[in-house]
């Protein structure tokens, strides 16, 4: 999503941060939620490691480290916000292919429509 949207986002797993920092610039309803989002990035990224290795100063591999009900319950979490993400993705689709189009695409008898095609791909 950062990334259709034209947002520098860090290399890391966490972009909590770029998320917070360009809030304005994200589609309804994630603009609206977007305090929850980036802890839920948060803690994902944090959660990341344990969940390949364990915790093995503990002596817990991964395959211990998480129930199945608290892999569910984040799994539902996520997927709200995936469903979200793309219904803004299809809305937002003809609004990003046009801001990726040149300015000769743009001036086409057809008002773009070429840009709007390319986009879609």
């Amino acid at each position: 999503m950062l990334r259709a949207l034209g947002i520098e986002y860090p290399r890391s797993h966490d972009v909590s941060d770029a998320l917070l920092e360009h809030r304005s610039r994200l589609p309804q309803p994630i603009k609206g939620k977007v305090e929850d989002l980036a802890r839920l990035v948060s803690d994902l990224a944090a959660l990341r490691g344990p969940a390949f290795y364990g915790y093995e100063r503990e002596g817990i591999p991964a395959s211990r480290a998480f129930t199945e009900s608290y892999a569910k319950r984040g799994y539902r979490r996520v997927e709200e916000y995936v469903t979200e993400i793309k219904a803004a993705d299809r809305c937002a689709a003809p609004v990003l292919a046009r801001l990726k189009a040149t300015p000769a695409q743009l001036l086409t008898p057809q008002g773009g429509r070429e840009a709007l095609i390319a986009g879609r791909h």
